[in-house]
C-alpha cells in the first residue's frame, strides 16, 4: 500500500496527461453502453427510483462525439517501471462516452473510491464536494462499474446501483 501511494503521487501528472489522452480518442462507431441491466434491476428492486436513473442515464444519451473512456483506470490497472507507466491492464470496462466524461475523472473517483474512502457512497460524496466538474463523469464511471458488476452479482443491487442513486439524485436535485 505504501508503495501504491508512493507511485500515485509521482505518477499522478504522467497519469492524468495519459487519462486525458484517451478521453480525445473518437470513436464514432462504436455504441452507447448498454445500461438496460441497470434499469431492470431498478425497475425489480426499487421502482421509485426508476425517474432519478432515467434521467441520468438520459443525460449519457445527448452527445454526439464517443470518446474512449477504460472505465476502470485505477491504480491496479495502471502498469510502471517505478518511473513512467508502461502499460494499462484490465479494458473489460472499456466503453465509448460522451466527450465531457474523461478518463482523469475516473481516475480520481476510483482512487478515492478505493484508496480512500473505500466505498462508491462516500466517494461520491467527496467528488461532489471537492471536484464538482468531474462530477458527471465520476457518475458515468460508478454506473458503468454497476452494469459491468450486477451482470455476476445481481444480490449486490444495494450498493451498486440503488444507493449511487439516491446519492446521485441528492446532488442534481432530482429527488
Amino acid at each position: 500500500a505504501e508503495l501504491r501511494e508512493q507511485l500515485s503521487t509521482e505518477l499522478i501528472s504522467e497519469i492524468d496527461s495519459l487519462a486525458t489522452e484517451f478521453s480525445t480518442i473518437l470513436l464514432p462507431d462504436l455504441p452507447n453502453p448498454d445500461f438496460s441491466l441497470l434499469v431492470s434491476s431498478m425497475k425489480e428492486h426499487s421502482p421509485d427510483l426508476l425517474p432519478v436513473l432515467n434521467k441520468i442515464l438520459s443525460g449519457f444519451d445527448s452527445m454526439e462525439n464517443r470518446f474512449l473512456h477504460m472505465g476502470d483506470f485505477t491504480l491496479s490497472n495502471i502498469l510502471t517501471d517505478g518511473k513512467q507507466i508502461t502499460g494499462l491492464v484490465d479494458w473489460d470496462d472499456a466503453v465509448s462516452s460522451p466527450e465531457c466524461f474523461s478518463n482523469q475523472a475516473d481516475f480520481h473517483f476510483s482512487k478515492t473510491w478505493h484508496h480512500k474512502t473505500g466505498n462508491r457512497i462516500s466517494a461520491l460524496e467527496e467528488m461532489f464536494s471537492v471536484n464538482p466538474d468531474m462530477y458527471s463523469s465520476c457518475i458515468f464511471s460508478c454506473l458503468t462499474h454497476a452494469k459491468n458488476e450486477l451482470q455476476f452479482d445481481e444480490s449486490r443491487v444495494e450498493s451498486l446501483l440503488i444507493e449511487p442513486c439516491k446519492i446521485i439524485g441528492k446532488h442534481l436535485n432530482i429527488l
